[in-house]
C-alpha cells in the first residue's frame, strides 16, 4: 500500500523523512527539490515511485524601510515577491478609513523607486528589483522572492529620467538606471503600436556642453532586431516614434436627382 508522510520544512531548511533520513534542501526551488528526495528515497526503496507536493509554502519574516508608508517587519509566504511586501506596506490596516492616510498612501506610491530597490540576504549578497522591467518583461530577476531575514529598503524616486513618446503602447517617463539602453526603453513602453513606423526614430539628448539638444536618427526596429548596434542612454534620453501617415481613403459618392451629371463619384 502506498505510505504518506507529512513532512515540513525546518527553519533551518532541512527535511526529515520518517525511515529515510535528512535532507539539506536550503536554496533549492521546489523542482530540485522533488529530484533530491527522490534520489535519497530512491537509496533506500528502490522500486519505490516517489511523489512530492507543496501543500502550503512556510512563513518568513521579512523588513521593509524606506519611502513606504509603514516600515517594519512583516509575515509573509515563501512564495512572495518583493512587489508583494511594498504592496502590504502600503496598505492601510483593515477597518481603518482615513482621507488623508489614503491621500498619503497615494504620495508614496508616486514618489518611491520602481527600479532601484535593495535587497539585502542574511548572507550578506544585496540584489536590485527593478518592478518596471518586471511588469514590462514578467522575469522573476526583476522582483525577485522573498527570503527569511531579507531587508528591503525602497529609495525615493531618482530625478534622472528617460522616456518614450509617440506610437509606443506606453509612452511615458521612467527612472533611469546605470546600463539602461534603446531596447530596455522600448520594452519598458510595451514596444511598439500597429501603425508606428518602428524603422524611424529620434532620439533627443542633451549635448555634451548642456547647451543644446541633440536629435539622433535611429532604426528602433533594426536595434531590437539585433541588426544594428544597441545604444547605451543617459539621462534626460527621450526616444519619439512616429506614426505612418494614414492613406487617404477613397470614397464613393451618389448624386441623383435634379442635377446635370446624376452618378458615383
Amino acid at each position: 500500500m502506498p505510505v504518506e508522510h507529512q513532512v515540513t520544512v525546518t527553519p533551518e531548511a532541512t527535511l526529515l523523512i520518517p525511515n529515510v533520513g535528512v535532507i539539506d534542501v536550503r536554496e533549492q526551488t521546489l523542482q530540485s527539490v522533488k529530484k533530491s528526495v527522490a534520489t535519497v528515497v530512491g537509496k533506500k526503496y528502490p522500486t519505490a515511485e516517489v511523489t512530492l507536493n507543496l501543500i502550503a509554502p512556510r512563513k518568513i519574516v521579512v523588513q521593509v524601510t524606506g519611502d513606504v508608508f509603514d516600515e517594519g517587519k512583516y509575515e509573509v509566504n515563501a512564495l512572495q515577491r518583493v512587489d508583494n511586501l511594498i504592496a502590504l506596506a502600503n496598505t492601510l490596516p483593515p477597518g481603518l478609513s482615513d482621507k488623508k492616510l489614503y491621500e498619503e498612501i497615494s504620495r508614496t506610491r508616486v514618489s518611491s523607486s520602481l527600479r532601484n530597490i535593495i535587497i539585502q540576504r542574511k548572507s550578506g549578497i544585496k540584489l536590485r528589483a527593478d518592478l518596471t522591467k518586471y511588469m514590462a518583461t514578467g522575469e522573476g530577476k526583476y522582483n525577485p522572492y522573498l527570503r527569511e531575514g531579507d531587508q528591503v529598503l525602497v529609495p525615493g524616486r531618482l530625478m534622472n529620467a528617460i522616456g518614450m513618446l509617440g506610437a509606443v503602447r506606453l509612452p511615458s517617463g521612467f527612472e533611469y538606471v546605470p546600463g539602461d539602453s534603446l531596447t530596455d526603453l522600448i520594452a519598458m513602453g510595451f514596444g511598439f503600436k500597429a501603425a508606428a513606423d518602428s524603422m524611424h526614430g529620434v532620439l533627443t539628448r542633451l549635448s555634451a556642453d548642456a547647451n543644446s539638444m541633440e536629435k539622433i536618427d535611429v532604426n528602433p526596429a533594426a536595434i531590437v532586431a539585433g541588426k544594428e548596434r544597441n545604444i547605451a542612454l543617459l539621462p534626460g534620453d527621450q526616444l519619439t516614434i512616429r506614426e505612418v501617415p494614414e492613406l487617404r481613403q477613397s470614397l464613393i459618392v451618389a448624386i441623383e436627382g435634379e442635377v446635370k451629371h446624376p452618378g458615383q463619384y
